[in-house]
């Protein structure tokens, strides 16, 4: 209890994550861009599965646990978790760009415009709908030296909602945006080679 109340110890524990994150997102846009959309989705679900693991860990916070100190399990914890935050960072975005590559092949009109906006307004939703439970937990069951509960469940509470996320984005159909892609590169293919030598197709 004594370490989630120790603001040095939880300001060092989120600079943790936040050095971790940034590192794994470059690397995340990097492998992404080498292999391709399947990837992206595959990387997604082990970081969904991912948090199910660590965010439990929450609830152990402030014991010592594994024979590590309260505050060096806290690190390791936090370190943990910039792990799949990268993923969350980066691969909404990719499947934003491969729909909409999608959707002008199938309709011929672009619609970024149209999938941002609803990828803008789920996460809104998300963020209001975490901190309306993260407020009623701290408020009902404590979120205080004496109280710690609260805080200790967000952990379990949270892993609940990435489980029914995991299970909802287990559905995302990447075989058929992946087959469109590839035609889409056959496409481009032929139509290159198929241009006389010496003009300038751009």
């Amino acid at each position: 209890a004594s370490t989630l109340a120790n603001p040095a110890t939880v300001g060092l524990c989120s600079t943790n994550s936040t050095v971790i994150r940034p590192l794994l997102t470059n690397r995340l846009i990097s492998m992404a861009r080498e292999h391709g959309h399947g990837y992206s989705i595959q990387w997604m679900l082990f970081s969904m599965m991912f948090f199910t693991i660590v965010l439990p860990g929450i609830y152990v916070l402030g014991q010592p646990i594994l024979g590590l100190s309260p505050e060096v399990f806290g690190y390791l914890l936090m370190a943990l978790m910039g792990i799949p935050v990268s993923a969350i960072f980066v691969v909404p975005d990719h499947i934003v760009a491969a729909v909409s590559d999608l959707e002008e092949r199938l309709s011929g009109q672009r619609r970024e415009a149209m999938y941002c906006g609803a990828q803008g307004f789920i996460t809104k939703l998300a963020l209001g709908l975490s901190t309306v439970l993260t407020t009623g937990l701290l408020h009902f069951f404590g979120g205080t030296i004496d109280k710690p509960l609260g805080i200790k469940l967000t952990g379990p509470v949270a892993t609940i909602f990435v489980v029914v996320g995991a299970i909802i984005f287990s559905r995302y159909p990447e075989q058929e945006v992946r087959a469109h892609e590839h035609r889409n590169v056959e496409t481009r293919a032929r139509l290159r080679w198929s241009v006389p030598h010496g003009l300038d197709t751009r």
